[in-house]
């Protein structure tokens, strides 16, 4: 198999057995995979914890031709991967450059009768065409005469959470499915046709008429319609997750909604078909019966749609969006065209939103607590090629932004979050941010500066840039990433903070101590650049062990995720001996006789390599040059020395007083 594919196959064992599919013969095959190669070298595009197939038992004995009546998979997960340049991680068949056919192999007999899908994990990521879906926990059943020409197949399929992705909107997330259908499947032009379909999606059930095609491998025909039967506002509201997932069967609803929409062409790496979705809600409404206040006055227009496959044709038009949460009401508008060529965007947001109250609303999660009053009126409106050009004046801009006595708390951030004040005005230019308060894990920071590009970031992905200043009293990075000083406790280690691709931030720091490990920085300062996967620091000072240093350097998971690159120049002036070796275990390592000795030194050193488990470093990877002077100390507690004190009787061996010591260092 190796030798035909352009991918690794492997499994542990097979299993024979006479008994599990009785008359039939039962052959599976435990633990299979197939790991990518080139490009998908990392992904695994196939793995099952069993493939189970029931045959013909006297085809097998009499080994001329095999009948396969039926196929079980048990526990398979499935990475389909479209990269951007269009190829695709299951176009794995070697083409056949033989001058004559293999005609070695035993020929089978597909009379499959059935097949089922258990217990099953897929995930489909299209880069080119900025889409994904997940689906988790699915099986999937189907039953019919697979010998026929034209045959009807029976299918039962049901998945414990559907998320789906497109042009970074989460149109889907953790929806549950279930659909039962029969299927008219015509084998010569690989065609099947549904009418009727009942598709539910969580509590909304849809209709479903057309047919979907496979012309080949990667190209798909499809004609698909879709409709909600139900005009109930209840049915849409069960896709808001947070809604759904808190006792959905008690909730109180009425008001009316409309649902439908069309998927209608060709699917392949290089092209999508037509599609239509229209959504209207009317006078919405919803309340717990054990929480005191309702969300009313729900009002919705939303029609995306793209009328010939080409993206650029794509026009999301959302013409009113309004809700009333705790009597206050909160209203959006947008327009959205030519989202490739040159985007347009039309949209606004105004009103006020007291958080606290969404508790009274909105079952949140078991220890959560939320405050603080929400204030926008803002509005944009104009093409993206303008703000890339910094033509100004041609797109419109305008409005403010405030947060006050923000405060959360959850099970994820059990110190809680508090943000006292923000206050951001918004201009064709940058998000600009004139005040920021707040406080996390101990730390009270505050910072202003402006953010650039963010409405192409939201809407495109493009980078974010910015400027951003921030002043902190202290920060314990030992709590910020999760790591601790404790080494007689067995965690797990800390994960690699991934630094962002699409980020191209500036942070001008200044903080009155930093805790790191068992060092503290007094009264540290730099400059922070966050920018192609990577974070560099640019003249960073502080004070420590007595002494001073200046720091360049930086950290990036551009790479490698799991073992960041990292490099690093530092400046040490004045640093107690004791005080460095007892803090630092890279510099015990590199200099053992350092922890005998104790005075002042100063030091300059450069070096690169990777960090390693709980975030620290990795020392079979460092390498560099440097060098250390120690200024004026002593060299004690050093047992060779004290046993030749001891046997020439020579008492001030035991202590050797040095000065202007220097040592090159290169390792």
């Amino acid at each position: 198999i190796n030798n035909r594919l352009n991918a690794k196959v492997d499994f542990a064992d097979v299993d024979i057995s006479l008994f599990r599919h009785f008359p039939r013969l039962a052959a599976g095959i435990n633990n299979i995979q197939v790991v990518g190669t080139g490009d998908f070298a990392k992904d695994t595009l196939f793995a099952a914890k069993k493939l189970d197939a029931a045959l013909n038992l006297m085809s097998v004995i009499r080994g001329k031709e095999m009948t396969i009546y039926s196929v079980n998979v048990d526990e398979p997960r499935i990475h389909a991967i479209i990269h951007k340049d269009s190829s695709v991680n299951w176009d794995i068949v070697k083409p056949d450059t033989s001058a004559t056919a293999d005609t070695s192999s035993k020929p089978f007999s597909m009379k499959l009768e059935s097949y089922s899908i258990n217990d099953g994990y897929l995930q489909y990521v299209d880069e080119a065409g900025n889409m994904s879906s997940e689906i988790e926990h699915l099986n999937h059943s189907g039953s019919g005469d697979f010998s026929a020409d034209v045959f009807t197949l029976k299918t039962k399929t049901a998945a414990g959470a559907v998320t789906f992705n497109y042009g970074n909107i989460p149109w889907l997330y953790k929806t549950k499915l279930n659909v039962a259908t029969d299927i008219q499947a015509d084998n010569k032009t690989s065609k099947y046709s549904f009418s009727n379909a009942k598709v539910l999606l969580n509590d909304l059930e849809l209709a479903t008429n057309g047919f979907f095609q496979l012309v080949n491998d990667s190209v798909y025909n499809m004609d698909i319609s879709y409709s909600a039967p139900s005009t109930d506002f209840k049915n849409i509201l069960s896709l808001v997750p947070a809604v759904y997932q808190k006792n959905f069967a008690s909730v109180k609803t009425s008001g009316k909604a409309l649902f439908n929409g069309f998927v209608k062409g060709v699917y392949s790496s290089s092209q999508i078909p037509a599609y239509n979705l229209k959504l209207e809600v009317k006078d919405g409404f919803f309340q717990y019966p054990d929480l005191p206040s309702p969300v009313k006055n729900i009002n919705l227009a939303l029609n995306i749609d793209n009328p010939d496959g080409i993206t650029d044709h794509t026009v999301v038009n959302m013409p009113q969006a309004h809700i009333e949460m705790d009597k206050e009401p909160f209203d959006l508008r947008l327009l959205v065209k030519t989202p490739v060529s040159d985007l347009f965007v039309d949209g606004a947001a105004k009103g006020k939103l007291d958080l606290a109250a969404i508790g009274k609303m909105v079952k949140l999660e078991a220890g959560t607590q939320l405050a603080g009053l929400l204030n926008a009126d803002i509005s944009a409106s104009g093409h993206m090629s303008a703000l890339e050009k910094k033509q100004y004046e041609q797109f419109n801009a305008a409005g403010a932004i405030s947060l006050a006595n923000f405060a959360y708390q959850s099970k994820a951030y059990p110190d809680g979050i508090k943000i006292p004040v923000l206050q951001a005005s918004f201009t064709p230019q940058n998000l600009r941010i004139s005040e920021l308060r707040g406080e996390y894990l101990k730390t009270n920071f505050s910072a202003n500066g402006a953010i650039d590009n963010i409405l192409a970031y939201a809407l495109q992905s493009k980078p974010l840039t910015g400027i951003v200043n921030l002043k902190a009293d202290q920060l314990n990075l030992n709590q910020w990433m999760g790591t601790s000083t404790d080494t007689t406790t067995k965690g797990a280690a800390a994960a690699p903070f991934a630094v962002p691709a699409n980020l191209n931030l500036t942070l001008n720091a200044g903080v009155d101590r930093v805790v790191y490990d068992k060092v503290n920085l007094d009264q540290l300062s730099g400059t922070l650049l966050m920018q192609d996967e990577t974070v560099s620091l640019n003249n960073l000072k502080t004070n420590l062990l007595d002494g001073s240093m200046q720091v360049n350097g930086s950290y990036s998971t551009k790479l490698n995720k799991l073992k960041p690159a990292i490099s690093l120049q530092y400046d040490v002036k004045g640093l107690d001996v004791e005080k460095t070796f007892a803090a630092f275990n890279t510099v015990d390592k590199l200099m053992p006789v350092g922890k005998f000795l104790s005075g002042k030194l100063s030091s300059q050193l450069n070096f690169t390599g990777k960090l390693g488990d709980n975030m620290m470093p990795d020392l079979a990877s460092l390498s560099g040059n440097g060098n250390l002077l120690l200024i004026e100390g002593f060299l004690r507690k050093f047992l060779p020395l004290e046993k030749l004190a001891a046997l020439l009787n020579i008492n001030e061996l035991q202590s050797l007083s040095l000065k202007d010591v220097k040592t090159y260092i290169d390792f």
